[in-house]
C-alpha cells in the first residue's frame, strides 16, 4: 500500500535508523524510496552547492543499504522551504508516505521533535511515519525504535471523518500484514460531565457498538485479533497511559477530527502524542485518500 516512501534524511546516524524503520515497510508494499534532504533556502546563504557535496556520499551510502535490502532508492536535495519542496516531490514523484524520524536521548528519553517533522507533520498531504530513534554515545550511534511496526497497532478514534479516513488505511494494512489491533475510543470527561452525567450509560452503548462494528471490518479485512477500549477522561492521558502500558509496535491516527483530534496537528492531542508516545506514529490526515491515495 506504501509503494514509494519520500525519507527526510539529513544523513547522520539518525536517519541511518530511520532507513531501519524504512526497511520494515516492506510488509506493506514499499519497493522504492525517494531519499531526500530539502536545503533550506532562508539559511543556505548562498552555499547551497557546498552543502550538497558534503551530504552526497552520506546519502548514496543510504541509498545504497536500501537498494541491498531491495528497495530502489533516487536521492533528492532541492533548495526551498521543507513544507513546500515535501508536498511537491510527493506529487511529482508519486510517493504515499513521508517518513520522518524524532529522537530520544537515553538517559532522559525525552522526545525531540525538529524543525523538518515540525514541517512535515503540519503540511504533509500524505500519512507521515514519525518514527523513534533513540540516541547513543553523543549522536555517534543510534538505535530505532520502529521494531515490527506491524505486529500491534492502537487505533484511538473518535468516530469523525478523518477516523474513517484512518480505518480504511488500517483496513489496508490488515489485509496484507494481519496485524493485532487495539481500537480505542475515548470519551471527554471535560466534555460530558457534569452536564451530561445522566446519559453516559446510553453513550456507553452507542459507542461500544461503534467499536464493534469497526472491529468486525478488520477482522473481515484480515487482522489476527481485534479489541476494543472504552474510556472516560482525558483523552490525551488516556491514549498515553494506554501507549506506555501495553504492548504496542504502533500507533495509527487521524491528524483532525470531530472531537479531540479536531485542533491543529502540531496543538493539543496530537502534539502530546507525536512528542511523548513511546512508538512510531502513522498519522493519516484528512485528505490522505481523497487527494492521495494510499494505495
Amino acid at each position: 500500500m506504501f509503494a514509494k516512501v519520500l525519507v527526510m534524511s539529513d544523513g547522520t546516524p539518525i536517519s541511518d535508523s530511520l532507513l531501519e524503520c524504512v526497511a520494515g515497510l516492506k510488509a506493506v508494499g514499499c519497493r522504492e524510496a525517494v531519499l531526500c534532504h530539502v536545503i533550506d533556502v532562508e539559511t543556505a546563504a548562498g552555499l547551497q552547492e557546498e552543502i550538497r557535496e558534503r551530504l552526497a556520499p552520506r546519502l548514496e551510502q543510504q541509498r545504497q543499504w536500501l537498494a541491498a535490502r531491495g528497495i530502489d532508492a533516487t536521492i533528492e536535495m532541492p533548495l526551498g522551504l521543507v513544507q513546500v519542496e515535501v508536498n511537491r516531490l510527493v506529487a511529482e514523484q508519486g510517493c504515499t508516505l513521508v517518513a520522518v524520524a524524532t529522537h530520544s536521548h537515553n538517559l532522559a528519553r525525552d522526545l525531540l521533535i525538529g524543525v523538518t517533522a515540525c514541517s512535515v507533520l503540519r503540511h504533509a498531504r500524505v500519512p507521515v511515519l514519525l518514527a523513534r530513534v533513540e540516541v547513543l554515545e553523543q549522536g555517534a550511534r543510534c538505535r530505532n525504535l520502529c521494531g515490527d511496526l506491524f505486529r500491534h497497532l492502537l487505533v484511538p478514534t473518535d468516530f469523525s471523518a478523518n477516523a474513517e479516513t484512518v480505518l480504511k488505511a488500517v483496513e489496508r494494512i490488515a489485509s496484507v500484514a494481519h496485524p493485532e489491533v487495539t481500537l480505542l475510543h475515548v470519551q471527554d470527561r471535560h466534555r460530558l460531565l457534569p452536564y451530561l452525567e445522566g446519559r453516559l450509560e446510553e453513550f456507553d452503548r452507542t459507542d461500544q457498538g461503534r467499536l464493534e462494528e469497526i472491529a468486525d471490518r478488520l477482522r473481515q479485512r484480515g487482522a489476527a485479533r481485534v479489541e476494543t477500549t472504552l474510556e472516560l477522561g482525558h483523552p490525551t492521558e488516556v491514549i498515553l497511559r494506554e501507549a506506555n502500558g501495553g504492548d504496542y509496535s504502533l500507533i495509527v491516527m487521524g491528524t483532525h477530527g470531530r472531537g479531540f483530534f479536531s485542533r491543529e496537528i502540531l496543538g493539543g492531542v496530537a502534539h502530546r502524542i507525536a512528542n511523548h508516545a513511546p512508538q512510531p506514529v502513522l498519522f493519516i490526515p484528512p485528505d490522505a485518500e481523497s487527494g492521495q491515495p494510499i494505495e
